[in-house]
């Protein structure tokens, strides 16, 4: 006999999440339930799936014209980083690209994903410009910081 069930995780590099796939009651039972990568694909589970995907696909979306609004304004304004630094232009702690990303979190309103940052010399040691890639949908696009004086 077999039931349809609903992945919740990747099966065996047969099925993905998310997929209703009909298998036989044992391998249901046996394997998928007791693992919990399945549950019965009853129209309130297929429901409650289809509602759940359809909220993270409106925050994925929110997130994109987050990123695109983020993206515009530093091509145009810079993104300005206010650090401590000596009266020789020397920083008192070096500028990486957590700095970056923590400043993506106060001005925009999101964290950057892991690697999204590209800061090519690593850690910045003066007052001034310089430039790094945000890296989106395996692009890289040139932005410029501003490194400034508290």
């Amino acid at each position: 006999m077999k039931i349809k069930v609903l992945l919740l995780e990747n099966v065996a590099k047969l099925w993905n999440k998310g997929d209703i796939v009909e298998v036989s009651d044992a391998y249901a039972r046996n394997v998928l339930f007791r693992t919990n990568k399945a549950k019965i694909a009853d129209k309130a589970t297929i429901k409650a799936y289809e509602k759940k995907q359809q909220k993270l696909q409106q925050e994925k979306q929110q997130l994109k014209e987050k990123i695109n609004k983020a993206l515009e304004d530093i091509k145009q304004n810079w993104l300005i980083l206010k650090v401590s630094a000596a009266d020789d232009g020397h920083l008192y702690e070096k500028v990486d690209s957590k700095h970056i990303e923590n400043a993506f979190v106060e001005k925009y309103g999101f964290r950057p994903e892991n690697r999204q940052i590209e800061f090519p010399i690593k850690k910045a040691n003066k007052l001034g410009e310089y430039e790094f890639f945000f890296v989106l949908d395996w692009k890289k696009i040139p932005l410029t910081l501003k490194v400034e004086r508290k």
